[in-house]
C-alpha cells in the first residue's frame, strides 16, 4: 500500500497537531530532532514533506496553545470589560453568556469570554455589554479537564459579574451569526411551550442540536450509547440522512437526485441549528459520507475526509486532542465510510424496504467506528447499545417531521396547538419510553479493564487496515 504525497503531507500535519497536542514541548522538539536524524541519510522527498508537515502541525498547535493576545493574560485582575453577546443559556444557577469582541481598556482581546451572572439577568443576542468583574483562568476539576474544554471553543477566560452588567441593547450587532442564533433560540421557546419535558427537550436535540436535557437523562443517553442522536454530531446527522435518503429511495425517488437533495437538507439543518461548531462539523462529515458513497469515484473515499479534518485543524488544532464530539464525528464518518457496505452485506435477512437494513448496518458502522473514543474517554461501555438505537432510530425522520410541523401549526395558531401536538407528542413519548427502559437495565453498561481495552483497540485496528485495503 503506497501512499501519494498530498497524502502523506496530510497526514503529517495531523501527526504533528497530535505530537504538539500530547507530549510536552521538550518531547515535541526531541521528536523533530529524531525526525531529522531519520531523515536526513535517506534524502527521500517524501520522508521530507512528511518532516515538514509534521513541524506545520506541531507548529500551528504551539501557536493556539499559549492564549496569548486573550483575556487571560489578565487572570486574577478586577476589570471593566466590554463585548458582544453571541451566545446566551439560562438555569437555575444564574444566566450565562459567551461574549466576543472583548476590549478592556481600550484595547481589543481576540477569543472569547464566558460571562456567568445573576438570576432572570436579561442578556439579548448581539447586545454590547460592559461588566467588572475578576477574570479568571479556567481550571480542571474533578479530573474533568475544564481549562482544555473551554479553549478547544476558542474561550479563554471567564469571568462571575457580582452585580447586573451594564446592557446597551440600542445599538445592537447585527450579523449574519446573531441573526441565526436568534432564530435559533425563537425556535427552541416554542417546542418548549409546544411539548413537555422531556419530549421537548428531545425534539431540541433532534432538530436543532440542542442539549436540553436534565442530569437523569443526560446518564440515560449515556448508558444506552444514543448521544450521538441528540449531540450534532457526524453521525447523528448522518444516520437521520441515511434513514431519510432510504425512505426517498423507498418511494421512488434516483439515487442521483436523493443526494443533492439530502446534502442541500442537511446544511439547511446546519443553518437552523445556530451554524456551531459542532454542527457545522456534522454537515461536513455527512455530506463528504453521501459524495463519497454514492459518486463511487475511484479515488479513497476517505481522502476527503482527511481533507476535511486537516481544514478544521488549521483552523482550531485544539479539536484532536480536547473535542471529543470531534473525535467521534470523525470515527463515526470514518466508520459510515469503511465499514457499512462489508456490515450491510451480512444483514441479508433484513428488509431493505424503507433502508431499514442500510440504517442498521450504519448505525453498527458507526458505533464499532467511534470504539476506541468511547473506551477510553468514559468510564464504562454501553453494550445495549446496537439494540437501544435498533428501536429507537427509525422513529427519528417521523419524530422531526411530526415535530416540526406540529411546533410550527402550534405556533401560527395558539388555539389548536393542543390537537396538532399529540401525533409528534405521541412519537417522541415512545422513544422517550424506549430509552427510559433500555437506560435503566441494570447490565446496561459495564466497565471494561484496560487489558481488554487494549485489545479491542488492536482488534479495531487491525479491521481498519483491511477496510482501508478495498480502496488500494
Amino acid at each position: 500500500m503506497r501512499l501519494h504525497l498530498p497524502t502523506l503531507a496530510l497526514l503529517g500535519l495531523v501527526a504533528g497537531v497530535a505530537v504538539a497536542s500530547w507530549l510536552p514541548p521538550l518531547f515535541v522538539y526531541l521528536t523533530f530532532i529524531a525526525l531529522a536524524a531519520i531523515v536526513f541519510p535517506f534524502r527521500r522527498i517524501d520522508l521530507v514533506v512528511v518532516c515538514v508537515f509534521v513541524a506545520l502541525g506541531a507548529g500551528r498547535m504551539a501557536v493556539m496553545s499559549h492564549g496569548r493576545g486573550t483575556l487571560g493574560e489578565l487572570a486574577g485582575e478586577s476589570r471593566r470589560i466590554e463585548g458582544v453577546i453571541v451566545r446566551h443559556e439560562s438555569s437555575a444557577k444564574g444566566e450565562q453568556a459567551t461574549l466576543s469582541r472583548l476590549v478592556v481598556d481600550g484595547r481589543a482581546y481576540r477569543g472569547l469570554l464566558l460571562l456567568r451572572t445573576l438570576p432572570y439577568v436579561d442578556l439579548p443576542l448581539g447586545a454590547r455589554v460592559q461588566v467588572s468583574c475578576l477574570v479568571k483562568a479556567p481550571e480542571a476539576f474533578d479530573g474533568f479537564a475544564y481549562d482544555r474544554y473551554l479553549h478547544a471553543k476558542n474561550i479563554w477566560a471567564t469571568c462571575d459579574a457580582k452585580t447586573t452588567p451594564f446592557i446597551d441593547s440600542s445599538n445592537a450587532t447585527r450579523s449574519p451569526a446573531v441573526a441565526i442564533r436568534r432564530f435559533h433560540d425563537v425556535l427552541a421557546k416554542a417546542m418548549d411551550r409546544s411539548f413537555g419535558d422531556p419530549q421537548s427537550a428531545l425534539l431540541r436535540g433532534l432538530l436543532i442540536g440542542d442539549n436540553a436535557f436534565s442530569d437523569e437523562w443526560k446518564e440515560i443517553f449515556r448508558q444506552t450509547g444514543t448521544s450521538h442522536m441528540v449531540a450534532a454530531s457526524g453521525s447523528n446527522v448522518t444516520l437521520v440522512a441515511s434513514l431519510a435518503f432510504g425512505l426517498l429511495i423507498g418511494f421512488g425517488l434516483h439515487r442521483r437526485h436523493a443526494v443533492p437533495l439530502l446534502i442541500a437538507s442537511i446544511w439547511a439543518f446546519a443553518v437552523i441549528a445556530g451554524l456551531g461548531a459542532a454542527v457545522t462539523r456534522a454537515a461536513v462529515m455527512s455530506s463528504i459520507v453521501f459524495v463519497a458513497r454514492e459518486t463511487r469515484r475511484v479515488t479513497a473515499p476517505w481522502r476527503p475526509l482527511l481533507l476535511a479534518v486537516v481544514l478544521m485543524l488549521a483552523v482550531n488544532p485544539r479539536l484532536l486532542r480536547d473535542d471529543v464530539g470531534f473525535q467521534l464525528s470523525v470515527l463515526a464518518t470514518l466508520g459510515l465510510l469503511i465499514w457499512t457496505r462489508p456490515i450491510e452485506a451480512k444483514l441479508k435477512f433484513m428488509p431493505e424496504e424503507f433502508g431499514l437494513r442500510e440504517a442498521l448496518a450504519s448505525t453498527l458502522a458507526a458505533t464499532f467506528g467511534t470504539l476506541p473514543t468511547m473506551l477510553f474517554s468514559f468510564d464504562s461501555f454501553s453494550v445495549v447499545a446496537p439494540l437501544a438505537n435498533l428501536f429507537v432510530l427509525p422513529w427519528i425522520p417521523s419524530a422531526m417531521l411530526v415535530g416540526a410541523i406540529g411546533t410550527f401549526l402550534a405556533t401560527m395558531l395558539p388555539p389548536i396547538a393542543p390537537f396538532v401536538t399529540i401525533p409528534g407528542h405521541l412519537i417522541l413519548s415512545v422513544m422517550t419510553t424506549e430509552l427510559a427502559f433500555f437506560g435503566h437495565l441494570p447490565f446496561a453498561t459495564v466497565a471494561i479493564p484496560l487489558g481488554i481495552k487494549l485489545s479491542i483497540v488492536a482488534f479495531w485496528l487491525r479491521s481498519l487496515r483491511s477496510g482501508l485495503r478495498q480502496f488500494w
